[in-house]
């Protein structure tokens, strides 16, 4: 259990290199251009998200510290961080191109809802 992540997560920024790298002065990607839209971490390891495609709340389980996608086999890390007084979560994102071309994955950065 994580108690300190549970609840709704807004998408803010992707960083394509580390999450090191994210400026919230200096976005990568405007918001309106973002495929997440927002995840939620339930009780239990229920784990919601909502892209450009819809809600979708069957595909991933969460654990402390890992959210892992039943379909794609794989494990990708979250934390939390604060930058200047706001918390940030950033998500590891595995798409498709590290599922299956052998790619990198990126960063996917979220704010408390």
């Amino acid at each position: 259990n994580d108690p300190n992540v549970l609840g709704v997560w807004k998408a803010r920024d992707v960083s394509f290199t580390t999450p090191d790298d994210f400026d919230p002065k200096h976005p990568n990607r405007p918001l309106e251009n973002l495929y997440y839209k927002q995840i939620e971490f339930k009780e239990g390891g229920v784990f919601v998200s909502t892209t450009k495609r819809g809600i979708n709340s069957g595909a991933c389980i969460w654990t402390k510290g890992l959210i892992l996608h039943k379909g794609d086999k794989t494990a990708s890390a979250y934390f939390i961080k604060e930058i200047d007084g706001v918390e940030y979560l950033f998500r590891e994102w595995k798409n498709g191109d590290y599922v299956f071309g052998n790619g990198r994955a990126y960063w996917l950065i979220f704010t408390r809802e």
